[in-house]
């Protein structure tokens, strides 16, 4: 799915499709995950340690950078909470369920960043 240049929280179905493009317009912006309540359940066959990859592409041709924000019930792990991604790159993430039922929850770790 394709975002163009405004910040946005993403829709379980941008983050299920596993991929996104992303024009910033040369301006940073946020990205925000969808809210662990919106998300886990529509995992198929979704339980604890239910994992989900997801690419983030920055297709700007100017200096804006996507930094990803958390959402309820998403915690971001390590570096991935503080990494944003530069034009002209694109960062991969690994999504893993930490809880289901009433109150879902997830963690979502940054598995690196390539220029293409």
């Amino acid at each position: 799915s394709a975002v163009v240049g405004t910040s946005a929280t993403l829709t379980y179905a941008q983050v299920l499709g596993g991929m996104i493009f992303w024009d910033t317009s040369s301006g940073a912006v946020n990205a925000t995950t969808p809210t662990a309540a919106l998300l886990v359940p529509q995992i198929e066959g979704v339980e604890v340690g239910s994992t989900v990859r997801l690419l983030i592409r920055n297709t700007s041709a100017g200096a804006g950078s996507i930094t990803l924000v958390a959402g309820t019930g998403c915690t971001l792990s390590g570096t991935t909470a503080s990494t944003a991604i530069a034009y002209l790159t694109q960062t991969e993430y690994l999504i893993r369920v930490t809880a289901v039922g009433t109150s879902p929850t997830y963690t979502v770790y940054g598995l690196g960043n390539t220029t293409f």
